[in-house]
């Protein structure tokens, strides 16, 4: 037994032999052995600490095993020696770690602080004792190396939340409580990420609010200079954390404390590829609340609102590059196959896909394989290395409080790393980082150097969902060396993969299409031939493609007149090829041109003279349409606003319709009347149909009927909470100006004659005309018009799968990308003007008109 231990135990009133045993446990027995010598020599009362050893064998071989693991954290139990109480007691051992519970016990510190350095000492005195008890549950395998990170991270914003308040008040010297502190404190790195290591810098910016005026931001920069310094400068106990600022705008040579728009102004105007992905990495601590939010939304609108390029991957891989060169090769960090590597490919990965609302590098590798970017295999291989490479970082930071990430080539060092690691010997370890490194060098390789390698990896990298369309066509390298070498292709590739997900079905489906789209001929006008007796599904499904591609690439022209063409296509081609005889009439948004993506075609079918024949010729038209439909063909036909619905017979003649008219017609198929457009048959006979909308009697009682349905609609078909962001059928949506325009048309004199148009556009300036609508009233409905049509298609082109603008702010975020608003926020604001505008002219007609009939 050493020396050493023979005169511990000396100092026991027990039978000796009980420390050796204990201390052959830990990586370094000597080392732990001397330590814990000196921390009884100075702990003041030698003799009673030498009990507590003997009493708690457990503990003892805590506290033994770090100080043996880690010196530099020993060093502080030497200076502290009540803090190795807390490694040795087992109730304290098991402490949790709760950040609001140790702020608690940093604040009471504070409180008892004689003066402004004995306050920097405590804290540093705080973060000593809490280092020790992380670092004990981390060798100890207590907790799992994530939960480390965590509490290293957490420890890190308390330690700054105390210093925030305690160098304002007490530093600054701003003595009266109610003046906080303006300066936002930003963390960026592993830091911002949740990650921080034993010996990380604290990567921060200082961020003051736009309202600030100058002698506040001149008071501002004296705290960002003295909060730097009381992190940064040693005392008694040392430093706290080492700071860099390099990250703020221009580098070291800009202004310390910078107002919120000098970021926004930067990230917009002057920032780097590099910059952006640091920005990644980005999260407020501490400082004004309202300027929280704004800094995240500076973060998600930089980092995810932009396409990421080729060029911009390219400027990224450089650094990377660079970064590679200078780095030693036993560098586990910066080196090819290090810790950086993972980090890198997931950083460019989270870019590229626009995962967002997760912090650790851990959950984004999880977030990217729940949206399918990466397959299970990567994300399990990347994150078992990730978290053995970090547990590493930190037992070679063990030695020393230095930041570095070499593995050491000295024998001992080395063999002692090994064993902290588990392993027997260091050629053991030796090999298994090796092969771990290769590993992950081979898969940084085919996530991010694709451009050295296959055509196929190269678009992959910038644009990964492409591979579930591209890969199943006929010779997919032709298509991919094609995107490769045109970055106009290939940015309407990514256009359409990241705003438009409802098209990648229609790619998917469709040579020609995805053809088009590559070429660019998609933005040309459709000129397929009108061949209706050939036309089929392929064919009609690829004309639909080819409108609502074309829209989301240019949001120019009319898609809503495109739609509708190519309905009244598909109709005419069931006619021809069913050999129907009769008359096709199309009511509702197809009557008035009105289609959206998501539309049905109302139709009602009219012969003039025997049904028994025709009745059989539309049937066969209308299974035609249902087949193309399962072929793929984006439309349906519904036949339910026929007279007598569902239980009537699929045509009826133009007599028949007129005795309904008579005799049975409700006034609501009176109101659905009123949009009819011929499409298949002579449009002189379209007179017949208006003529059955006219309202001759009653017209207070009609008119309170109408209302009574579009109540029920807006109730029974819109659930509460979407009333206001149902664009088709809520409040201020397109039945709103549906309504107003043919109310109007109905209960004041203004019935639709067969030659008006039917679009909603040309039938609200023929109400100005007639004076039965103002300027003030027409002008904000034909805006309305325009924006509620292009929201419905953006809400699907998006994949949201309704018509309902979303809460998500996520999905906010891709409507304001497309329909050119700030943020969510913006979006929802918008929406809300233009919808009460068109619910209070919608009101305001009704009111009218219903004083009106009872005149």
């Amino acid at each position: 037994m050493s020396a050493v231990a023979e005169r511990i135990e000396g100092l026991v009133h027990a039978p000796g032999g009980w420390l050796g045993p204990i201390a052959a446990r830990t990586v370094d027995p000597e080392g732990a052995l001397a330590a814990t010598e000196t921390w009884l020599a100075g702990s003041g009362s030698p003799r009673l600490y030498a009990e507590e050893l003997y009493r708690q064998p457990d503990g003892t071989f805590r506290l033994l095993d770090l100080f043996a693991a880690c010196p530099v954290v020993g060093q502080g139990l030497v200076q502290n020696p009540e803090i190795a109480l807390t490694i040795l007691d087992d109730t304290e051992h098991r402490r949790p770690f709760d950040p609001a519970a140790v702020l608690a016990e940093g604040e009471q510190l504070l409180r008892n602080a004689s003066n402004y350095r004995h306050g920097l000492d405590r804290v540093r005195f705080l973060k000593q004792r809490w280092t020790a008890h992380i670092v004990s549950h981390d060798l100890r395998a207590d907790w799992d190396q994530p939960q480390v990170w965590r509490a290293l991270s957490d420890l890190a914003d308390v330690v700054m939340t105390l210093l925030h308040r305690w160098v304002w008040h007490a530093g600054v010297g701003m003595t009266r409580r109610e003046d906080a502190c303006p300066v936002l404190v930003v963390a960026f790195g592993k830091h911002g990420g949740r990650e921080v290591n034993y010996s990380s810098d604290l990567d921060l910016v200082y961020v003051a609010p736009d309202e600030l005026d100058d002698a506040t931001m001149t008071l501002g920069t004296r705290f960002c200079e003295a909060f730097g310094r009381a992190l940064e400068e040693p005392m008694g106990r040392g430093l706290l954390y080492r700071v860099d600022l390099r990250l703020r705008p221009y580098g070291g040579t800009g202004p310390i404390l910078n107002k919120l728009r000098a970021f926004v102004a930067y990230y917009d105007l002057y920032a780097e590829a590099w910059e952006v992905q640091a920005l990644l990495r980005s999260r407020p601590i501490i400082g004004p609340e309202a300027l929280h939010p704004a800094w995240r939304g500076l973060r998600e609108r930089t980092c995810f609102r932009r396409t990421v390029s080729e060029f911009t991957l390219d400027e990224m891989r450089k650094m990377r590059e660079r970064i590679d060169e200078m780095a030693e090769p036993n560098d586990i960090k910066r080196s090819r196959g290090g810790i950086r590597d993972i980090e890198f490919a997931t950083q460019i990965w989270q870019l590229v896909h626009r995962v967002d609302e997760v912090e650790t590098t851990l959950d984004t590798l999880r977030r990217l394989e729940a949206v399918g970017a990466l397959p299970t295999s990567t994300v399990a291989t990347f994150s078992e290395h990730y978290t053995w490479l970090r547990k590493l970082e930190h037992r070679i930071q063990f030695e020393s409080n230095r930041q570095t990430h070499c593995v050491p080539s000295a024998e001992e060092s080395k063999r002692r790393l090994a064993v902290l690691m588990g392993y027997a010997d260091a050629p053991a370890f030796d090999a298994d980082l090796a092969r771990r490194r290769e590993t992950i060098g081979r898969l940084y390789a085919d996530m991010v150097e694709a451009p050295g390698k296959s055509d196929r990896l190269a678009v992959l990298a910038l644009v990964p969902e492409a591979a579930s369309w591209l890969d199943g066509l006929p010779d997919p390298d032709a298509f991919y060396a094609t995107l490769r070498s045109n970055r106009d292709s290939l940015e309407r590739i990514q256009t359409l993969v990241w705003s438009f997900p409802a098209s990648i079905p229609l790619l998917r489906a469709s040579i020609p299409l995805t053809e088009a789209v590559i070429s660019g001929e998609v933005e040309e006008d459709w000129s397929g031939a009108e061949d209706y007796a050939t036309m089929r599904a392929g064919t009609l499904r690829d004309r639909f493609g080819h409108a609502v591609i074309r829209h989301a690439l240019d949001p120019g022209g009319d898609l809503a007149g495109d739609l509708s063409d190519m309905a009244d296509a598909t109709l005419r081609s069931a006619a021809v090829q069913a050999e129907y005889p009769g008359w096709i009439v199309a009511l509702g948004s197809l009557g008035r041109r009105d289609m959206g993506p998501q539309s049905d075609a109302d139709i009602v079918l009219l012969v003039d003279g025997a049904q028994t024949s025709a009745e059989a010729r539309a049937s066969e038209m209308l299974r035609l349409i249902s087949d193309w439909r399962r072929e793929g063909m984006p439309l349906g036909g519904d036949v339910r606003l026929r007279p007598d619905g569902g239980k009537g017979l699929l045509v009826r003649s133009f007599r028949a319709l007129a005795g309904y008219a008579t005799e049975g017609m409700e006034d609501w198929e009176r109101f659905a009347l009123g949009h009819a457009r011929v499409i298949v048959g002579d449009a002189a006979r379209l007179a017949d149909v208006l003529s059955c909308t006219l309202i001759e009697s009653d017209r207070s009682t009609r008119l309170a009927e109408l209302l009574k349905m579009k109540r029920r609609i807006e109730t029974e078909r819109v659930p509460p909470h979407h009333v206001w962001r149902d664009v088709k059928l809520g409040h201020g949506s397109l039945s709103d100006i549906e309504w107003t325009v043919r109310l109007i048309e109905m209960f004041a004199g203004a019935a639709r004659r067969p030659e008006d148009s039917p679009e909603l556009r040309a039938r609200i300036r023929r109400l100005v005309d007639r004076r039965l609508l103002t300027v003030m009233e027409s002008e904000p409905l034909q805006s309305a018009l325009g924006y509620l049509q292009e929201m419905r298609f953006s809400v699907w082109a998006a994949g949201f799968g309704s018509e309902v603008l979303p809460e998500n702010p996520a999905k906010l975020g891709l409507l304001a990308d497309r329909l050119g608003g700030k943020d969510g926020n913006d979006v929802l604001e918008r929406h809300r003007q233009v919808a009460e505008t068109v619910r209070r002219i919608y009101l305001d007609t009704v009111a009218r008109l219903t004083e009106e009939v009872r005149a």
